[in-house]
């Protein structure tokens, strides 16, 4: 966790959407780098108003500029909240597109939601957290409290997904003084004729020095389990698998990610 992405949804918000990101940077060490994203213009259905095309592209150029200029304000305000080493990017292209490309040399993406921006909505996230490839927290809408890391629960289901996002987040799980696995099923094949190693998650964290509570989970949709597990522990961050099924299946059944990306309230840090 050596280099942190956050990506700034509106210049006039920059500082709070990047803080939890600048916080997080600062205790661990890592570098941060703040990425603007101006959208391009929209094709017209004709070509019968070349002015109003000049006009858009005219703001669209005056967009790139201010945005630029506010590199040294956004370093200089990084330095003073003891991030090590910082970097503001803008990029004019495609959401998702421009996130992936800038993701391709960090290690950690943080995304603030807004309530009303269209990049926000389930599907767009999705997107997101699929094309950058990344392990991503994702803040939920105005959330302001600094990065802290008391309490700590991971989703726990044996997956990939869930042993990639537990392995992701474990600088930040040992700085933790609760670790709580919420323990549910795995969705097992209908059959399989491949063998592979079993993997011992508490005797992976105690060779960490972790000491994890366990809570099982069953009864219940995986998403609400978990975020109730969550709740239950007062945890300050939800560490979980993203897509464990194909995702037009997950899409169409409403999976746990689909149910946590619509409702969680505490950072969640996700990986696919």
């Amino acid at each position: 966790m050596q280099d942190i992405l956050s990506y700034v949804g509106q210049l006039s918000r920059w500082r709070d959407d990047t803080r939890y990101a600048a916080d997080l940077a600062a205790r661990v060490g890592a570098s941060l780098t703040g990425l603007f994203v101006v959208q391009p213009i929209v094709p017209l259905p004709t070509l019968e108003a070349p002015q109003l095309v000049a006009e858009l592209q005219e703001i669209a150029n005056e967009d790139l500029d201010r945005s630029r200029r506010l590199a040294p304000a956004f370093e200089d305000w990084a330095s003073a909240l003891g991030v090590v080493k910082s970097l503001w990017q803008v990029a004019q292209g495609e959401l998702a597109e421009s996130i992936a490309h800038v993701s391709s040399w960090h290690d950690l993406l943080v995304l603030a939601r807004e309530p009303d921006a269209s990049w926000s909505r389930v599907g767009e996230l999705g997107s997101i957290l699929l094309r950058c490839g990344l392990p991503t927290i994702l803040l939920p809408p105005n959330f302001d409290q600094p990065a802290r890391f008391e309490s700590v629960a991971i989703g726990w289901n044996g997956s990939i997904e869930a042993t990639r996002a537990m392995h992701t987040a474990m600088p930040l799980i040992r700085r933790a003084s609760r670790v709580t696995l919420l323990c549910g099923e795995r969705n097992e094949p209908f059959s399989s004729v491949v063998w592979f190693p079993p993997f011992s998650i508490e005797r992976y964290l105690a060779a960490n020095g972790v000491q994890a509570t366990i809570r099982s989970m069953t009864g219940q949709s995986a998403g609400r389990a978990l975020l109730e597990g969550a709740a239950a522990v007062d945890a300050d961050l939800l560490v979980m698998g993203a897509y464990g099924r194909a995702r037009v299946s997950e899409w169409a059944l409403g999976g746990a990610t689909r149910y946590v990306l619509e409702h969680a309230t505490l950072p969640v840090l996700m990986r696919h």
